[in-house]
């Protein structure tokens, strides 16, 4: 009977033990096999991270080279484009010269009033000098483009306008004949008393008759016949230059001593 309880003990442990050995292995197994996964997976994640990290860490590198180039080409390029070339300042542009021909020619002839002589046949030639009424002067051309004549001046070519220059002496009159050339309205014709473009001297008053208006205000020099009322009335103001329109269309224009009234003189020729 001991006997008998004594065995069914021992086969008791021994069926316990082999219950827990079993049970041992069985949970050590998978235990390792976990372990082993879990570090194969640690492994390979770390693996793939430390893979993976450089390839982050380098794909941005290049990325912000190019950028960085880019941006530095960007902004270089524009600057060089950008660059405007200097404009180039306008080269003034020069009217020709008129080019003068002249007719050669010899000839003898007298201012008819006042006149300016000029360095070129023209109103735009310098002024260097002036002539006086009958002043004679040896003519050698004749500017072909607008009549003027060429003579010696001081020593030098000048030219003055044909238009106040003639073969004849100028004869000043000093008082026109009372009524005589009076048309039938009692107007008197001023051809019956005087000629065209010459001075005439009525003591307080100096006139001339000339074609136009425009002769007349822009051409007519009047420093003569002011110089002579001005030596003739010392101190007292010389006036020049009112015009007056004739009848026919000619003009008459005055150098006149301040206060002196025409008016009567003027109108039997208006």
């Amino acid at each position: 009977m001991k006997k008998r309880f004594l065995g069914l003990l021992l086969s008791v442990m021994l069926i316990s033990v082999c219950v827990g050995c079993g049970a041992e292995s069985t949970t050590t197994e998978p235990t390792e096999t976990a372990t082993e996964t879990t570090t194969e997976e640690s492994t390979t994640e770390q693996a793939e991270e430390a893979t993976a990290t450089p390839e982050e860490t380098a794909e941005p590198t290049p990325e912000t080279k190019e950028e960085t180039s880019e941006e530095t080409t960007a902004e270089t390029e524009p600057e060089t484009t950008e660059i405007a070339e200097p404009e180039q300042a306008e080269t003034p542009t020069t009217e020709p010269v008129t080019q003068y021909t002249y007719t050669d020619m010899s000839a003898t002839m007298f201012a008819q009033q006042t006149v300016n002589v000029r360095d070129l046949p023209d109103t735009t030639g310098n002024k260097v000098g002036s002539l006086s009424t009958n002043d004679e002067i040896a003519i050698s051309g004749q500017c072909n483009e607008t009549g003027w004549y060429m003579f010696e001046y001081n020593d030098s070519v000048a030219f003055v306008s044909n238009k106040y220059v003639s073969e004849n002496k100028v004869e000043i009159q000093q008082q026109a004949t009372a009524n005589s050339g009076s048309s039938s309205s009692g107007k008197k014709n001023w051809q019956d008393y005087y000629q065209d473009h010459v001075w005439y001297d009525m003591n307080n008053f100096m006139f001339i008759i000339v074609d136009s208006r425009d002769e007349g205000t822009n051409y007519t020099d009047y420093s003569g016949a002011n110089a002579t009322l001005e030596a003739r009335f010392p101190g007292e103001k010389v006036y020049s230059g009112a015009g007056v329109g004739l009848r026919d269309g000619h003009w008459m224009f005055f150098s006149y001593r301040a206060g002196t009234l025409v008016d009567s003189f003027i109108e039997p020729f208006m």
